[in-house]
């Protein structure tokens, strides 16, 4: 039998993701002002990434990320988002679900799962908060 490579892999979930619908992720950079005493963060210059996703309800978490349920991380409400490892998962963003953007979400302290084949990181798992006012603190 002949091994999977990190290209087939990611065709493979590419087309499980494409199940999903189109997501926008906001990148944005933050500050701190000059003269703020207490550390208040301006968030500027979005850029706007639109890919797919495939997202799910979070009902039952079991196994190894059981952890966030316990800790209180992720509740009813909240939803985890696959999307292929072309998307940089860090610094500081939301993702607002479908066209146009329904609710918005951001993510959960230790909520971003890479899966890797050899190397290579082939997709992610976002455990994401609903945000209530559709911004984050600072925006």
């Amino acid at each position: 039998m002949a091994a999977i490579t990190t290209e087939e892999m990611q065709a493979e979930v590419q087309r499980a993701i494409d199940y999903g619908g189109p997501v926008r992720f906001r990148f944005f950079s933050g500050s701190i002002p000059a003269g703020s005493y207490d550390d208040d963060i301006v968030l500027s210059s979005p850029v706007n990434v639109w890919t797919s996703g495939l997202s799910q309800p979070v009902n039952k978490i079991k196994s190894s990320n059981q952890f966030l349920k316990e800790q209180g991380r992720v509740e009813k409400g909240d939803i985890k988002l696959y999307v292929l490892s072309t998307v940089t998962l860090s610094g500081i963003w939301r993702v607002g679900i479908g066209s146009p953007c329904g609710q918005e979400f951001a993510p959960v302290a230790e909520g971003i799962i890479p899966y890797t084949l050899g190397n290579t990181t082939v997709y992610y798992k976002a455990y994401l908060k609903a945000l209530p006012t559709g911004s984050l603190y600072g925006e």
